[in-house]
């Protein structure tokens, strides 16, 4: 591969200082960052051993997301870095991001994903959870995985996704699955609540994903 203009990066909760040596090398050389705000705010306060040069470009991502690659292809001839959450290729911009643009054109510098960290959390063996990212598709998508004993660690779009969440299981006769609701996960506001879905309640701050145990009367889905 020649010397690509784009990095992808994945960045945690715990920011530029939980990223790679490889990762904050590329930060550190980038002349522009592209990335949501939310991702940008983990630049701008890091701690000055592992701060970005100042002058460096910060560009927030607009949204929809799709608006994006425009503006990130103008950038071309520049070396940019742009930060996703976790693995960008695990329900993340990455594939959008290399269907967008040549294979000479970028390399990619992953993080640990969600899911990893969630499995991690409750000593789950990953290889037998099933992972879904719900974060931009319908709440259905989860219907056919619903059978008892199944788990499940699922994205979610925000703290009120909670609440679709347990509405939804409560509503096919799977209210007694325990949920493990994480936030911040693998940052220093991490938070996990654990409650049945027909009793949790509560507020629940945004980057947010939650783990499924499936209990319930409902009817499994055979097809």
């Amino acid at each position: 591969m020649s010397d690509p203009w784009l990095t992808i990066i994945g960045i945690g909760e715990d920011g530029v200082a939980g990223l790679s040596a490889a990762s904050q090398a590329a930060l550190a050389q980038a002349d522009v960052i592209m990335a949501p705000q939310r991702h940008l705010d983990l630049v701008v306060n890091a701690p000055l051993t592992t701060s970005v040069p100042a002058g460096t470009n910060l560009i927030p991502w607009p949204v929809p997301y799709a608006d994006g690659i425009a503006i990130l292809a103008s950038l071309r001839g520049q070396r940019v870095v742009v930060l996703a959450s976790g693995d960008p290729f695990w329900f993340g911009a990455g594939a959008v991001l290399a269907r967008s643009f040549g294979p000479d054109e970028w390399t990619a510098l992953p993080g640990v994903s969600c899911f990893s960290l969630a499995a991690a959390r409750l000593g789950w063996p990953i290889e037998r959870t099933h992972c879904l990212g719900l974060h931009a598709a319908p709440m259905a998508r989860l219907r056919r995985h619903l059978a008892q004993g199944q788990r499940l660690i699922v994205t979610l779009r925000d703290g009120n996704a909670v609440g679709d969440l347990t509405r939804f299981l409560c509503g096919h006769g799977f209210g007694d699955s325990t949920l493990h609701v994480m936030a911040h996960l693998g940052g220093p506001k991490e938070q996990i609540i654990t409650q049945t879905a027909n009793i949790l309640r509560g507020t629940f701050e945004h980057p947010v994903c939650a783990a499924i145990e499936v209990t319930g009367d409902g009817a499994a889905l055979t097809t």
